[in-house]
């Protein structure tokens, strides 16, 4: 039902996008057509989904994803394969933060074709389980 169900959605991705972004965007607004207008804090205003860069968009869509998660399958373990690609450092960093909170009620498990995570990880002193795949 949406009029129940997009609230909740809404409330929980403003939560997540506010975490992962350093609270540079922290309300979104979802119309009857399901266009997503993200609330850009430097500027006071919302502003298009589509102007933002291709990193934010991709933050949005793991703030969507993860309010679903959420809202629908609590005990889910979280499978990302080479999601931060379109990440700057800073986006990846914050994002990984909030994981590592996340990871505290869920399993978070991270396929990556690069160190990135891993470098950003040790920087930030979280404890967390590699297994490079080259040795196996």
């Amino acid at each position: 039902n949406r009029d129940n169900i997009l609230p909740t959605l809404v409330s929980n991705m403003n939560e997540i996008i506010s975490k992962i972004t350093n609270d540079k965007y922290n309300s979104l607004i979802i119309d009857d057509e399901f266009n997503i207008k993200v609330k850009d804090n430097n500027i006071n205003s919302y502003v298009e989904l589509s102007s933002l860069s291709s990193g934010t968009i991709d933050q949005v869509y793991l703030a969507f994803r993860m309010s679903v998660l959420n809202t629908f399958i609590k005990d889910a373990p979280i499978v990302l394969d080479d999601h931060f690609l379109q990440y700057d450092d800073l986006r990846l960093k914050s994002t990984l933060k909030y994981l590592n909170d996340l990871s505290k009620e869920k399993q978070i498990i991270i396929f990556s074709a690069t160190f990135r995570e891993k470098n950003i990880l040790d920087d930030l002193n979280i404890n967390y389980n590699f297994i490079d795949m080259r040795c196996i």
